[in-house]
């Protein structure tokens, strides 16, 4: 009798690991995928004093605000809590759907969003700031960015 309890302690205990093994590796799918494109943009949060800086600059400003790679939406939330209109848009779906739930939890629903797009394919022309973190290529382009 205790030979049948090891071997079903075993088969559960395999199955446990098993288990956790496969939702971890599903879980980290949306987070690899990016690795796989052209060109690979990671995701590294802003840090405290990115966000403090960025703010900084915004108090002197008007209008609204896009906020291109978005993350997790800091900045978004940081200048929504100010009281900018901002947007934030995000190529990584599961860091959108982040951002939204976190957006309900603070109540800033009414002047942040987020949106699942290409930052490539983004119109800027009707937004007054543009913040936008990312590798130096890229902030090479948008610096030569025609009118």
């Amino acid at each position: 009798m205790e030979e049948k309890h090891k071997k079903l302690f075993g088969y559960a205990v395999v199955g446990a690991f098993g288990t956790v093994a496969v939702g971890l590796m599903i879980g980290s799918i949306p987070f690899v995928m990016p690795a796989f494109r052209r060109i690979c943009l990671p995701f590294v949060p802003a840090t405290d004093n990115q966000v403090r800086n960025v703010i900084s600059l915004l108090k002197k400003r008007k209008g609204n605000v896009i906020d291109l790679g978005s993350g997790d939406g800091r900045i978004v939330l940081a200048a929504a809590k100010m009281g900018f209109p901002a947007v934030g848009v995000e190529l990584n779906p599961w860091l959108v759907i982040y951002s939204k739930i976190k957006t309900l939890y603070l109540g800033l629903s009414d002047s942040a969003s987020f949106q699942r797009r290409d930052i490539w394919k983004t119109d800027l022309k009707k937004y007054d700031n543009i913040v936008i973190f990312g590798v130096e290529q890229m902030i090479f382009f948008f610096i030569r960015w025609p009118n």
